[in-house]
């Protein structure tokens, strides 16, 4: 996907607000520029804005009250703003693929899984970008959070357009369900030697750059 030039302007149509302190983006401008090749793109989750902000921004109907599943739904880094691609496939991929067997291809490839709060952030802007939302009779395995203690997170919008959100076992699989990833810069900032790094990539092997963006 094609990203906008200004990608901080991106950020305030996105979340509908300029009242966030947006970080440098760690990802270099060619690596930028090939996501409209590679059909992926940039998201970003700020601190600033929580959960239920993003449900309300996004105009979201759900099929859910937010107030009772958030102390169900576990996502990582919920304190720290950050940068990362994934892809902008309209719908999952591994469609039919357990969790299990999700979780597996991310990690050799380097790669982590959504989780909820990035998902949030990844239709709001997908919407934003595109006017349409993803996963629209779809279903996508938020293999990177967590559903109270041992379970997972299947989301997605039903043919009325609603967003749902359902908890299931880890084991869970079906035709209609899959998952999406999403990748790190392999750097904290964009210099000389960091530059030259290389981030990790769907259908690439290179687990070495996982933990370099996130640590």
């Amino acid at each position: 996907m094609r990203m906008p030039e200004n990608l901080e302007d991106m950020v305030y149509g996105v979340y509908g607000t300029t009242e966030i302190a947006v970080k440098p983006c760690p990802f270099t401008q060619a690596e930028i520029d090939e996501l409209e090749s590679t059909n992926e793109m940039l998201i970003y989750v700020p601190q600033e804005i929580s959960e239920a902000q993003m449900i309300e921004t996004g105009k979201l109907n759900t099929n859910f009250r937010w107030e009772v599943e958030q102390n169900m739904i576990k996502s990582p880094m919920t304190d720290e703003s950050h940068w990362l691609v994934c892809s902008a496939s309209p719908i999952p991929e591994m469609l039919g693929q357990s969790t299990q067997a999700i979780s597996r291809v991310y990690d050799e490839e380097g790669l982590d899984g959504m989780d909820f709060r990035r998902y949030l952030a990844f239709v709001l802007t997908y919407r934003h970008l595109t006017n349409e939302y993803p996963d629209f009779r779809q279903w996508c395995l938020l293999v990177g959070g967590h559903y109270d203690r041992s379970g997972i997170s299947l989301v997605g919008f039903d043919k009325h357009g609603n967003f749902g959100h359902h908890g299931w076992m880890k084991n869970f699989k079906a035709k209609m369900s899959g998952g999406r990833y999403v990748a790190f810069a392999p750097r904290k900032h964009i210099n000389a030697e960091t530059e030259r790094l290389e981030r990790p990539r769907r259908g690439a092997r290179n687990k070495a750059t996982h933990d370099a963006g996130t640590d």
